[in-house]
């Protein structure tokens, strides 16, 4: 297991690895780049690498709503969307060593709005994040799928649509057969 930490409106930045299968204990994990509270977490299998990546997504910052998506990968979470890297340059006419930082993208977009509250359930290989709150427009009803592919993640809209939009709750993916709809 891993837990990430935070409680409402008190964001943090730790996470725990949780050893059950194994009886392991517990022990502190790796920082998340974004101190966060109110997230949904969850884990998608890697479409092309079979790979399985843990995910948080969305979640307060001391109050600011986040649409913001990391990543744990080689146990370092990776902020989905963007992603720092450190070149060393060398300058050979002055014999002087520089750092440049480039930032680029090639992992995905952020959550497609700043969300709270929300709920994760595993969809198949993918993700599916359900409801929340948005500062911008209240309660949401709607339903949007993380998938990856090559570590190549992205955020779908899913036309579904919550009955009543909701915030703070628990979903559980239960099989067809015990689904009634009317």
């Amino acid at each position: 297991f891993v837990i990430s930490c935070g409680r409402r409106h008190f964001a943090n930045d730790k996470s725990w690895m949780m050893s059950v299968l194994f009886n392991l204990g517990m022990g502190e994990g790796p920082k998340l780049n974004v101190a966060r509270s109110q997230h949904a977490s969850g884990i998608v299998t890697d479409s092309e690498t079979g790979e399985t990546i843990i995910v948080t997504a969305g979640g307060l910052d001391d109050g600011d709503s986040l649409d913001s998506t990391e990543i744990l990968i080689e146990n370092t979470w990776i902020r989905v969307g963007k992603i720092l890297s450190t070149f060393v340059i060398q300058i050979i006419p002055c014999q002087i060593i520089c750092s440049l930082k480039i930032t680029f993208s090639f992992l995905g977009p952020s959550l497609p709005k700043r969300i709270f509250g929300s709920s994760i359930v595993p969809y198949g290989k993918d993700l599916v994040l359900i409801g929340g709150y948005s500062y911008d427009d209240e309660f949401q009803d709607g339903f949007y799928k993380f998938s990856c592919s090559s570590r190549n993640c992205v955020w779908t809209e899913m036309p579904q649509k919550l009955a009543v939009a909701r915030e703070n709750f628990v979903a559980i993916p239960i099989p067809d057969d015990l689904a009634i709809c009317v």
